[in-house]
């Protein structure tokens, strides 16, 4: 069969064709979604054991070596590379193309979590991590204005931070910088040394003592009440009434031992707005969402939430990944025009 012939003979059904193919494809280019990288799973996996004040040796010996005895027999694992540096150990896990990484997580959390059997006790966690694309943020998001750095953090997180998690497609939003409380119990070594003591035993009765406790219940009739002893203390100065133990019926408290400051975090990281401490926001989208849309409504949701402190709070878009987007598809839009202007530059040519 002749296409040619074909069109000349039912040109009719040939438009309606090519029709259909041009509604289709204008539709797509609306519908279809959008993203500065595509979507796949890169089959690398980590596990991060930190441990700080350990040299890199006893790193090898003590963390490194026993999580890859328990994580060698993990399917599907192509190569395990480890890295031992001071306070931290990172095992890198390549599985073989093709393998579900989301499966081979779940396996891999199994192996490091009988590896922290044998891990030492002041490893508080082990983490286990894969490769993900969307773990860029897509807007970096700068809070300024008329306040101190403390009352800045505490809009953000309890504030700002919501408001934008409530867009759809995001997934998650990290607030970076600011001040956040600190409570500090600084041990004094010869007070502890005096009384026997040991660094476990105040960890122990500050977690056992300073918590709410469910009591049980009473049942009066066709109600039932539950009864909960509320066990946290309100004022930091409160955690001095802690028994840390007793000593020939004589009751040690952490006030006798220990110094309680109520103080700030250390600053990891630094903003500013035109020269002035900020609180930086870092929105994250899921893995089917749009950026352009998840950017178009923070733009619109910015104007809002300004307007509830009248001018006091400045929020303004620092990065916005969907900028390199926008410019690109703009490109795309722009080369379909001169490509159908020159055909239509040709047709004309070779009709004249």
């Amino acid at each position: 069969m002749s296409i040619p012939r074909t069109s000349i003979n039912r040109p009719i059904s040939v438009s309606m064709l090519m029709l259909g193919m041009a509604l289709f494809g204008f539709g797509a280019f609306f519908t279809l979604n959008v993203a500065l990288f595509p979507n796949m799973d890169i089959p690398v996996a980590f596990v991060l054991a930190p441990y700080p004040g350990v040299d890199p040796a006893e790193m090898e010996t003590i963390v490194t070596k026993k999580i890859e005895d328990e994580i060698n027999s993990v399917e599907d694992s192509d190569k395990i590379e480890s890295y031992s540096s001071e306070g931290i150990s990172q095992t890198v896990i390549n599985f073989k193309y093709g393998t579900d990484i989301d499966l081979a997580a779940v396996d891999l959390r199994a192996k490091v979590d009988q590896a922290k059997r044998n891990l030492p006790k002041e490893i508080e966690q082990v983490t286990v991590s894969k490769v993900d694309i969307n773990a860029f943020a897509v807007l970096n998001i700068a809070l300024g204005g008329d306040f101190d750095l403390v009352e800045l953090r505490r809009i953000a997180d309890r504030e700002i931070k919501p408001a934008f998690q409530q867009i759809s497609g995001v997934s998650n939003v990290e607030v970076k910088g600011g001040l956040q409380r600190e409570i500090r119990v600084k041990i004094n070594p010869e007070r502890l040394l005096a009384y026997e003591l040991t660094i476990d035993d105040v960890i122990t009765a500050v977690g056992k003592d300073n918590q709410n406790t469910s009591l049980g219940n009473i049942n009066e009739g066709a109600f039932k009440y539950l009864l909960r002893s509320d066990g946290r203390v309100d004022h930091p100065q409160q955690l001095g009434n802690i028994i840390v133990k007793e000593i020939n019926g004589r009751p040690v408290y952490l006030a006798e031992i220990a110094i309680i400051e109520d103080l700030y975090k250390e600053i990891e990281s630094k903003s500013r707005i035109n020269g002035q401490p900020s609180v930086t926001l870092e929105v994250k989208k899921s893995a089917d969402a749009n950026p352009v849309n998840i950017s178009d409504a923070a733009q619109k949701l910015i104007p809002k939430l300004m307007a509830r402190y009248k001018g006091r709070l400045n929020i303004s878009i620092g990065t916005d990944q969907t900028s390199f987007i926008r410019d690109t598809i703009q490109m795309v839009k722009d080369n379909a025009l001169i490509a159908q202007n020159r055909e239509r530059g040709s047709a004309l040519s070779r009709q004249s």
